[in-house]
């Protein structure tokens, strides 16, 4: 069972509302419609407080998926390891000439590896998963709280003098932290038992019975010379808005991304990101026209 099932049927045995559990562990109601809707996971300072509210054992809203993608990690770091080790004391004089090799030809295993991210950081409207054994972090959920005409936004290059090389990624157990450009603290506006309390999906949107209009807002993304990795990006989301007069409204974030010329893996063009190597397009992002 994942987690946005575990959460929800725990709220419904209690009879609690979104609003209620929202204020009773500090965040707001929209973050719990994200996590029962499957578009966001809490943070760890969240899961602990939802743990203690619902007074169960810890870890019992992870989803099975995600340990099985650690212990799988886990077994690939124990192995790394040993072929290490063993290299290490049969050529002890070589690997003590070459270990600044060693860790650089290493340091991708060690930031794929979501349970050495240990490290919840919100800085700048960003959340950011630290991981300080490999020197690299990732850069998570930017949050806007208020309507700015041509929004820019701009990934942080490090965190902490820790460089951030990666869009998205998972952290501790396997918690899925996709980057993405949120609005559901300005626009989400409807009353508990709306239909339009969650983010809605592209999908989703067909099953949507009252007429309904779609409004882009283009975001200008400035990317820096460090992001090594496109890891995991979230771009299908759209956010309700009830205006007063009864009438739907979707608002969805597109973005023309800027990247920097010295970024030695990407490189942008006419507002769409390309890998240096293939030129190849990130599909990943909805690009502004």
């Amino acid at each position: 069972m994942e987690l946005k099932e575990k959460l929800k049927r725990a709220r419904n045995e209690r009879n609690v509302s979104q609003q209620s559990l929202a204020d009773a562990i500090f965040v707001s109601r929209s973050a719990v419609a994200k996590w029962e809707s499957g578009l966001g996971v809490p943070c760890s300072e969240s899961m602990e407080a939802l743990e203690k509210y619902f007074n169960v054992e810890k870890g019992f809203f992870l989803t099975d998926c995600p340990d099985e993608v650690i212990v799988d990690k886990n077994i690939k770091m124990r192995k790394t390891k040993r072929t290490f080790l063993v290299l290490s004391l049969s050529i002890a004089a070589f690997f003590l000439n070459c270990s600044v090799v060693a860790f650089f030809l290493v340091r991708p295993v060690f930031a794929e590896t979501s349970f050495l991210y240990t490290e919840a950081i919100n800085e700048n409207g960003f959340d950011i998963g630290v991981n300080r054994i490999a020197d690299t972090c990732y850069a998570a959920q930017y949050t806007c709280t208020a309507f700015t005409e041509k929004l820019g936004v701009t990934v942080p290059d490090e965190c902490n003098g820790i460089p951030v090389r990666r869009l998205g990624g998972c952290y501790g157990k396997g918690l899925p932290q996709p980057f993405c450009i949120s609005y559901a603290e300005f626009y989400m506006n409807a009353p508990e038992g709306s239909p339009y309390t969650s983010v809605f999906s592209e999908e989703s949107l067909q099953n949507v019975e009252d007429a309904f209009t779609v409004v882009d807002i283009p975001v200008v993304l400035n990317i820096g010379e460090n992001i090594e990795t496109v890891e995991f990006v979230s771009s299908d989301e759209y956010y309700p808005h009830v205006n007063e007069d009864g009438s739907v409204v979707f608002y969805h974030v597109t973005v023309y991304i800027n990247c920097s010329e010295y970024n030695e893996f990407f490189y942008s063009k006419n507002g769409k990101l390309y890998e240096k190597k293939t030129n190849k397009l990130i599909t990943d992002f909805d690009y502004s026209e």
